[in-house]
């Protein structure tokens, strides 16, 4: 026998299965907010996380270019040395032929003593007799005829001539000049007219014996005037 249908047990089965779904369905609702916060949250941390990277990028970007700058100014400083070097290298090779032209300067220059040691009697400023004086050597040539070599640094020659102004014999003449490949006349103390020209000869003929004579003459044509 059939149980009698209850109005009252179908609302309470309904009641229960109403609260039942509530429940799933504010579980299921806290889950997608929850779910939708975590999105935000990630969605914010992924923006500022690109943002980071953005700015790292360009800040790799500016040291990259930075280095590639660096890297410019070191390869046109090396060529810049690479040629110094070679010139350096260059003036190098050249100096054993300046130094035997220097030598034989010198060489001729003391054969020219005979003839200076006459005039320089005949001005009264040597008194020793032309044997004596020929004893001396060099320091006869560096005292009575008045010539010294200085060295300075950067390839620098000063000629320095006493003996010229027979009014004032200690009285210092001189001439400084760049030696490398060619001579270059920097300076003159006094200046001398015609200085140009000595030192185109003396490029031309490679006879820097005979630029120190024309110059130990002009200056005494200075003190002559």
């Amino acid at each position: 026998m059939t149980a009698p249908f209850s109005i009252a047990a179908l609302q309470e089965d309904l009641a229960a299965a109403k609260a039942h779904f509530d429940k799933w369905a504010i579980a299921r609702l806290n889950a997608l907010e929850d779910a939708k916060v975590e999105h935000v949250d990630l969605m914010r941390e992924a923006d500022g996380r690109v943002q980071d990277l953005s700015e790292e990028e360009e800040k790799l970007n500016e040291t990259a270019a930075a280095l590639q700058k660096l890297l410019e100014e070191q390869r046109v400083s090396l060529e810049h040395y690479q040629k110094e070097l070679a010139d350096i290298r260059e003036e190098e090779a050249s100096l054993p032929p300046r130094l035997a032209d220097l030598e034989d300067t010198v060489s001729k220059e003391k054969q020219e003593i005979d003839k200076e040691i006459i005039e320089l009697e005949d001005e009264g400023a040597v008194k020793e007799s032309k044997a004596e004086a020929l004893l001396l050597g060099d320091e006869l040539y560096r005292k009575h005829l008045g010539l010294r070599f200085e060295h300075t640094p950067r390839d620098l020659l000063r000629l320095v001539f006493t003996q010229i102004d027979p009014r004032d014999t200690k009285r210092e003449f001189s001439c400084q000049l760049h030696v490398t490949s060619t001579y270059t006349v920097l300076d003159c103390s006094p200046q001398v007219s015609g200085i140009e020209e000595l030192q185109t000869m003396v490029n031309e003929t490679n006879d820097f014996s005979l630029f120190v004579r024309l110059l130990r003459r002009k200056f005494k044509e200075l003190v002559s005037t």
